[in-house]
């Protein structure tokens, strides 16, 4: 998918703004223009994209904006880096955005949180996780706080095995579980009392948000199967769906004063 890149300024007289703009590559300028048209100030304008052939996995990208009212100019104001990433691998770089480009895949975890204040974008592409050994689509067992995973897909390759979590964020405070598709069968293989899709035990603070869950249980072995488990959190607006079980399933299991 294209990469794309956004402008926002505000005039105290309601003038206008015409954008100024560069893509910065791995901290090199790369691409810089001017937009041909003025903006109303005030609103996020979508003001040039860079396309998927441009994109190289493990490239950082940046844009910087200059806004122009007709007469003044504002300062350059740059955005958060973009690493483009093209497969699983510890997210260990602080502060910056990780997206995806294409499908991955992994036989066991794909995708473990190492620092704080981290966001994974999929973009819609999938992660296919846990195809022969256990493991999370994405993990932050670690407690790392203020990380985000959203738009993703996500489909666990084997139904029999164990404890394998879509997304793990046990401990992990202030973080935002958004707008994923995620799809997990159990059988007879996977055995434990207690499964889940989304895990946040002893995590406080997050948001979970416009999820949709979708559990196929097939198995004699899991009697207590569980989409979201939460503590202090914001849960709102996820679809969740439970297919053939015969035993105990649990659409939210709140450990602790969550706002649902």
């Amino acid at each position: 998918s294209d990469l794309q890149g956004y402008c926002n300024a505000t005039d105290g007289d309601g003038d206008n703004a015409t954008y100024y703009y560069k893509w910065y590559k791995n901290g090199v300028g790369n691409i810089s223009s001017v937009t041909s048209s003025s903006y109303t100030q005030g609103l996020e304008t979508n003001i040039h994209n860079l396309t998927s052939g441009n994109l190289s996995g493990g490239d950082n990208w940046t844009l910087s904006c200059l806004a122009n009212d007709g007469i003044d100019n504002s300062s350059w104001l740059n955005s958060s880096a973009v690493t483009i990433h093209q497969g699983c691998e510890v997210l260990d770089n602080a502060n910056n955005v990780y997206t995806l480009t294409k499908d991955v895949s992994s036989s066991g975890t794909c995708f473990t949180f190492g620092a704080a204040n981290i966001i994974l974008d999929c973009a819609g592409f999938t992660i296919n996780y846990s195809q022969s050994a256990a493991g999370y689509a994405v993990n932050d067992s670690g407690g790392y706080d203020n990380v985000t995973v959203k738009n993703c897909d996500i489909v666990k390759g084997a139904s029999s095995t164990t404890s394998s979590y879509a997304i793990n964020f046990e401990n992990s405070d202030s973080s935002l579980i958004y707008q994923n598709y995620v799809q997990r069968t159990t059988n007879n293989g996977e055995n434990g009392d207690w499964q889940y899709l989304l895990y946040g035990g002893g995590a406080r603070g997050s948001t979970i948000l416009k999820d949709s869950l979708i559990y196929t249980i097939q198995s004699d072995n899991t009697p207590k199967n569980v989409a979201i488990r939460c503590q202090e959190s914001v849960v709102d607006s996820n679809y969740i769906y439970f297919h053939f079980s015969r035993y105990e399933n649990y659409a939210i299991y709140d450990e602790n004063n969550s706002n649902i």
